[in-house]
C-alpha cells in the first residue's frame, strides 16, 4: 500500500541543546496524495531518550490537503543538573566529557488506516553537554615587568638628563667659551590615532547584530561568527538584516503554519536583504497566496536580487 505522507527535517546535523537542556526540531509533513487526508502526528522517542523529554508545539491531528505539507515542532528538554549540565554527562578530572547523545524522531499516521499508512521522519540527535569547569584566570605577570621596565629606562633618562645638564652650567670657566650644547632626552610623544575607515557594510551588519539582538526563543543574544555572517552577506544597508531577522522571530509572522520560526529559516528569508519591509512583504504575500514557506523565502530572495542594481 503506497504511504501518504513522507516527513523531512532541517536537523540533518546533531542539536546541541542548551543550559537548561532544551533543543527544538522542526519537521516537514508532506501529503503526497491528490486526496485530502488527516494525519496525526506523534512524537517518539528512540533509544535512552525519555518519553516526557518530549513535547509537540500545536495540533497534533490535522487535516492535510491534496499534496499539501504542515510544519511540526518538537521540543526536547533533557534533565539537567544545580549547575546547567545533564545527569548522565558528568565533567571528568582529567578533561571535558563527551556529550551525552538522545534521540527521537516524528511519526505520522492517517487516521482513516493507521496501522498501514504511516511514516517516520529521519532520527534527530540531541547532544547534551558537560557542565564547563573553566580554570580560573590568571593575572599576566609579564604585563608588570613590562611596565617595571619602563619606569626604570623613564628613571635612567631622568638622570642623565639631570647629570649632563648640570655639569655644563657649573663648569663653564670661561666667558668668552661658548657653552657646550646639552643634548636633553625628549620623550617621543605617542602617535595620535588615525582617523578609522567607514566600516564595510556587512562588518557594520553583523556589529549590529552579534550580542545586539537575539537568535533563539531563549533570548540567547551571542550568535556563531558563521551565522551572522551568512546573515549579512551581501547587503549594503547593514541595519536590515538584523531588523528583519528580529521582526520574523518575534514580531508574529506567521510561515504558514504558526508564528514560532526555526531560526534557520528565519536566517534564510532574511540574508542579505536591504529592505525588511519588503522582504517580508513579499513573504507575507506568497503565503497568502496559498504557496508553502519554502516557495516563499525562494521567491523573495531571486525577487530582491532582481531588483538591486
Amino acid at each position: 500500500m503506497a504511504k501518504s505522507f513522507v516527513i523531512t527535517t532541517t536537523a540533518t546535523e546533531p542539536l546541541r541543546a542548551d543550559a537548561s537542556g532544551h533543543a527544538k526540531a522542526v519537521f516537514t509533513v508532506t501529503n503526497t496524495t491528490a486526496r485530502v487526508v488527516r494525519g496525526l502526528a506523534k512524537a517518539k522517542p528512540l533509544g535512552d531518550t525519555k518519553r516526557d523529554w518530549l513535547t509537540l508545539e500545536g495540533e497534533p491531528e490535522r487535516d492535510f490537503p491534496a499534496r499539501g505539507t504542515h510544519q511540526y515542532t518538537v521540543n526536547f528538554n533533557g534533565p539537567v543538573t544545580a549547575s546547567g549540565g545533564s545527569t548522565t554527562a558528568t565533567a571528568a578530572q582529567d578533561g571535558a566529557t563527551p556529550p551525552a547523545k538522545y534521540a527521537f524522531r516524528l511519526d505520522v499516521e492517517s487516521a482513516q488506516d493507521p496501522d498501514e499508512d504511516f511514516a517516520e521522519s529521519p532520527a534527530v540527535t540531541v547532544e547534551l553537554m558537560a557542565p564547563s569547569t573553566r580554570s580560573e584566570k590568571k593575572f599576566p605577570w609579564w604585563i608588570l615587568i613590562v611596565l617595571g621596565a619602563l619606569l626604570f629606562i623613564g628613571l635612567l633618562v631622568l638622570i642623565l638628563a639631570l647629570v649632563l645638564g648640570g655639569g655644563n652650567n657649573n663648569d663653564n670657566d670661561n666667558a668668552d667659551e661658548s657653552p657646550t650644547p646639552v643634548v636633553t632626552a625628549t620623550p617621543t610623544p605617542s602617535p595620535s590615532p588615525s582617523p578609522t575607515s567607514m566600516e564595510p557594510p556587512e562588518t557594520a551588519c553583523y556589529n549590529l547584530v552579534q550580542g545586539q539582538i537575539a537568535w533563539d526563543y531563549q533570548g540567547t543574544k551571542t550568535w556563531s561568527a558563521d551565522n551572522v555572517q551568512n546573515l549579512c552577506r551581501g547587503t549594503t544597508n547593514p541595519s536590515q538584516p538584523g531588523q528583519c531577522f528580529q521582526r520574523v522571530m518575534f514580531g508574529g509572522i506567521n510561515w504558514g503554519g504558526s508564528t514560532n520560526w526555526d531560526w534557520r529559516n528565519a536566517l534564510e528569508l532574511c540574508a542579505g536583504t536591504n529592505d525588511a519591509n519588503g522582504r517580508i512583504s513579499c513573504f507575507q504575500d506568497t503565503i497568502a497566496q496559498g504557496q508553502t514557506w519554502q516557495v516563499g523565502i525562494t521567491t523573495c530572495k531571486v525577487r530582491d536580487s532582481l531588483r538591486e542594481p
